[in-house]
């Protein structure tokens, strides 16, 4: 298992849109006090540890290859089939694009 943030030089925050958060609330408030928040969904596996590698076999790549977006003709086409660090990495060259900042706003170090 990996610690975090990966180092004590940085930290990773994401923001989250409020119909998520409340979204959230609404599946954490019927879990016990000790439950893991995000679990496999396959057959016989509901309920076990998330991993990535079970994530992206169950979730990503089914979810991928479901999704279509309008080509610059208009026409309907299926969306690439990117890893999730690729995506992140592509996203991030787009905010950089438009002069976002990717290192977010200073936080006082403890």
């Amino acid at each position: 298992m990996k610690e975090y943030p990966k180092s004590s030089k940085s930290r990773r925050e994401v923001p989250i849109p409020p119909h998520v958060l409340e979204a959230l609330e609404r599946h954490i408030h019927k879990l016990d006090r000790d439950a893991v928040v995000f679990t496999a969904i396959s057959k016989g596996r509901s309920g076990r540890l998330l991993a990535d590698s079970n994530w992206r076999r169950q979730t990503w790549w089914p979810a991928v290859e479901a999704a279509y977006h309008f080509g610059d003709d208009g026409e309907l086409q299926l969306v690439p089939c990117y890893s999730p660090h690729t995506m992140r990495h592509t996203c991030a060259s787009w905010l950089v694009q438009r002069g976002v900042s990717l290192r977010g706003p200073a936080h006082p170090r403890p």
